[in-house]
């Protein structure tokens, strides 16, 4: 019985802790380390910040300080991006199927022909386009030698990283040119969910 109430006894106790000499030798390892987490936390900020800067520099110097080893290649992008959206809207007219919101047609264009005057409303979207490419190609380092004699994987993944750089530029500037054309007309710019959808012709 007495055996009995020890055990329980002991039970009840609370876990015992870690030794002493851990203890001392756990202290000693955060003093030698440095400090606590906090000052680790400082250090990794400014690690970080060092980091970003760097990156900041680097990408200024993409554009700053181009590097293009074939100087024909914007131009040919150039051409051939604002070609596309001429392709398009020949195959959108060809089709009858419904046109998107840049394919109007201009009043100031003879008919002449059945498609002429959605030509001028074609070249200027293929514009914006290049104009938005051809910075993403230069934040890529897309019209560097490694990214078109080099292997087809860093060929594709500088003109992908090149493609999100140019779409995010363009939906700034289609956001922007909204927000004139909407300013123009005396509305309020436009708001995701806002209400009804209006659709403005440019």
């Amino acid at each position: 019985m007495l055996r009995r109430a020890a055990r329980g006894d002991d039970d009840d106790d609370p876990a015992p802790g870690p030794p002493p000499v851990a203890r001392d030798r756990s202290e000693q390892a955060e003093a030698e380390g440095g400090g606590s987490a906090e000052d680790e936390e400082k250090v990794d900020l400014v690690a970080e910040f060092k980091a970003g800067m760097l990156f900041g520099t680097s990408m200024k110097e993409r554009f700053t300080a181009a590097r293009i080893d074939d100087r024909g290649l914007p131009i040919a992008d150039a051409l051939v991006v604002t070609s596309v959206p001429v392709l398009v809207a020949l195959v959108v007219l060809a089709l009858g199927i419904p046109r998107p919101s840049w394919l109007v047609p201009v009043t100031w264009v003879p008919q002449l022909r059945g498609g002429l005057p959605y030509l001028p409303t074609a070249l200027s979207h293929g514009a914006k386009l290049a104009a938005c490419w051809i910075p993403g190609a230069l934040a890529a380092r897309a019209y560097e030698q490694e990214a078109y004699d080099g292997t087809v994987k860093e060929a594709v993944t500088r003109a992908v990283k090149g493609g999100c750089f140019a779409v995010g530029l363009l939906i700034l500037l289609t956001q922007l040119t909204l927000t004139a054309k909407f300013a123009a007309m005396g509305m309020e710019s436009p708001q995701l969910g806002a209400g009804n959808i209006t659709r403005v012709k440019g």
